[in-house]
């Protein structure tokens, strides 16, 4: 299902209402995967939904064939919410299933980066032994007839085949096998981590945060495995700031609805540093279609983005090139309630994220998130200006 599969104004909903046999209990389970696999939320016992679509309802009536296969019973029905659960209740049902999902992703992800880490170190070790040694002759070398040393004075020079410079190229060659098959093999586990992701975004209908993490994080590990990539990412990073956002004011600046800790910071960041006139747009988070002149960040193939472990806040701090103490500390509670890690631990990331919470439990409205939020960062600013001095 696609995102323009899902109507406009009052949300419809498709809803599966199903009952199966206690026996066999594959049945049962087998249901259970395949409604996960659908992206189903249970809203009530037995009673599973989809945003109505002809993709959902397809998806549904082969599920309901297969329920009445197994000696069980089901009905699908089109349906509008009126009272006792919202369209917005349900749809954080299905935000908090994709965020489960991502969540999960995330870690493998993680996992994945300690991997390829961890062969990091194997890889310099071949670099530096892979280097051709010099053509030895000397009397260290066994084997020299004594004719030749005494008819020219010196050891014949070592054949092809012979001595010690064919075990040592031979040796690297093992090594080079070995780390290629080992690189193959990383491609393929990095691939398998995209094609999950791709199932879950497949069945995130709503555009749930965690989306932006992992994929940035798949992003950072694709650009190691490849060389070039890593190249010109590092040429990337050491542009200098005036090329980078010298022509970016008085624009508008696009992100998605129901903006949280690091779109309400890059916000903030945007405003104040980077483009004083900057006009801002909160838009779904699936298939929007950029308008000339705009600028996205923290969503899905914006212009700015998580790149690798970095939250958005961090890489647009990274292309302003500023080495403004107070700008990284933000960044560094931005980023480790943002990515839900503890890779920097200041003591008052647990304060802020309450702060940011609790705002946007007090609005939905993505401007006046950022309105309120923008008081929050100012005050953390000007607090780390001042305790540094």
């Amino acid at each position: 299902m696609t995102k323009s599969d899902i109507q406009e104004g009052p949300a419809r909903w498709l809803l599966l209402i199903h009952q199966l046999p206690a026996k066999p209990a594959y049945q049962r389970v087998k249901t259970w995967r395949r409604l996960q696999g659908l992206g189903a939320v249970a809203i009530k016992n037995a009673v599973h939904a989809l945003p109505a679509g002809d993709q959902a309802q397809e998806d549904f009536e082969w599920l309901l064939r297969e329920i009445r296969d197994g000696g069980g019973e089901a009905l699908i029905c089109e349906a509008r919410l009126v009272d006792g659960l919202s369209d917005e209740e349900v749809q954080s049902m299905f935000n908090a299933a994709r965020d489960a999902d991502y969540d999960a992703l995330t870690k493998e992800v993680r996992a994945f980066g300690e991997t390829l880490e961890a062969e990091r170190p194997m890889a310099a070790r071949f670099n530096s032994d892979s280097r051709p040694s010099p053509r030895r002759h000397g009397p260290a070398c066994p084997g020299h007839p004594a004719r030749h040393c005494a008819e020219t004075g010196g050891p014949p020079p070592i054949e092809s085949g012979e001595g010690h410079d064919e075990r040592e190229n031979g040796t690297s060659i093992i090594k080079r096998a070995g780390i290629t098959a080992e690189r193959a093999d990383l491609r393929t586990r990095l691939a398998r981590l995209k094609a999950n992701l791709a199932q879950i975004v497949a069945i995130d209908f709503f555009g749930a945060n965690g989306r932006e993490i992992v994929d940035g994080l798949i992003a950072g590990l694709e650009a190691q495995l490849d060389e070039e990539a890593a190249m010109k990412q590092a040429a990337a990073k050491s542009t200098p700031a005036a090329s980078g956002f010298g022509a970016l004011t008085n624009r508008v600046w696009v992100t998605r609805q129901g903006v949280y800790v690091d779109r309400i910071a890059s916000a903030w960041l945007i405003r104040r540093f980077i483009d004083p006139d900057a006009r801002f747009r909160f838009v779904r988070a699936k298939n929007h279609v950029p308008q000339p002149g705009e600028l996205r960040f923290d969503m899905f193939e914006a212009e700015f983005t998580h790149e690798g472990d970095r939250c958005t806040f961090e890489v647009l701090l990274g292309r302003l090139g500023s080495n403004d103490k107070a700008l990284t500390a933000i960044a560094e509670i931005v980023h480790d309630i943002d990515l839900k890690d503890t890779k920097f631990g200041r003591e008052e990331t647990g304060g802020i994220a309450h702060l940011v919470t609790g705002l946007c439990h007090a609005s939905k409205d993505d401007a006046r998130r950022l309105e309120q939020g923008a008081g929050v960062f100012d005050n953390l600013y000007e607090y780390f200006r001042k305790r540094r001095g």
